[in-house]
Parts: structure tokens; C-alpha cells; sequence
């Protein structure tokens, strides 16, 4: 991995690699849905700094960079948890909605670590299962 990266390296300068690296680590959206106004999305994955959502091109928020109130819904062994949070839409493409969530304050990110951690730990334990 090492030799990939002083290879890459030569080419990219570090500055810029690193710059373009995920904040958070992404998690696959089984059990989770989101709402947007009226309308539910499945969510394809997500994590702290956004959602990728699926969607047929009719149901897309009207423009890049809309400001939108989402409700995320977790569905998990613990039962149903519901956090409602601000975001923006920064890509529509291919019947996908990216959405760049703002930053938690103390109170959400919080309630969302847990659900992170809910989440992981039913992963592992069904991978640990099968």
C-alpha cells in the first residue's frame, strides 16, 4: 500500500489527496430511510457528513444546493429511531441524490453516534452469524 502511495504520490501531490479523502466512513443504507417534505427516499449509504439517496428522476428537490430538512429513519434490532437534521443537495445524477448534511451540534451528534454504533454492532454481529 505504502509503494501505491509514493507511486500516486509523484503524480498527486499530498496536499490534494488528502483534501479529497472522506471525513467519515460510509455505511449501506439497509434499514434506514429518509424523508424529504412528503416524499421517502431508501437511502443507498450515509454517514455523519452525508446521504446518497435513490430516486426516480420525478421525485429530485428542485435545484443543486437546496436547502432541504431531512428526517432520517433507523430501523434496527433496538427498534425505530428518528433524528430530523438540515442538509443540502450537492449532486443529482443517475436517479441518485447526494446530500451534504451540516454539521450536529453537541445534543444530535449524540444521538447519531449511537446510531452509528447501533449500527456497526449489528453488522458485526451478523457477520459474525453467517
Amino acid at each position: 500500500m505504502e509503494a501505491l502511495k509514493k507511486t500516486l504520490s509523484f503524480f498527486i501531490p499530498e496536499d490534494v489527496i488528502e483534501a479529497n479523502r472522506r471525513r467519515y466512513t460510509r455505511m449501506s443504507g439497509v434499514g434506514m430511510t429518509v424523508t424529504v417534505g412528503e416524499t421517502y427516499y431508501d437511502v443507498e449509504n450515509w454517514s455523519e457528513g452525508g446521504l446518497l439517496l435513490k430516486s426516480d428522476n420525478n421525485n429530485i428537490p428542485s435545484s443543486k444546493y437546496t436547502d432541504l430538512e431531512v428526517t432520517l429513519r433507523f430501523c434496527g434490532e433496538a427498534g425505530m429511531a428518528t433524528l430530523k437534521h438540515k442538509g443540502r443537495v450537492i449532486r443529482q445524477a443517475g436517479g441518485r441524490i447526494a446530500i451534504a448534511l451540516n454539521p450536529f451540534d453537541d445534543g444530535d451528534k449524540v444521538m447519531f453516534g449511537r446510531l452509528v454504533d447501533s449500527v456497526l454492532t449489528e453488522s458485526f454481529i451478523a457477520s459474525q452469524l453467517n
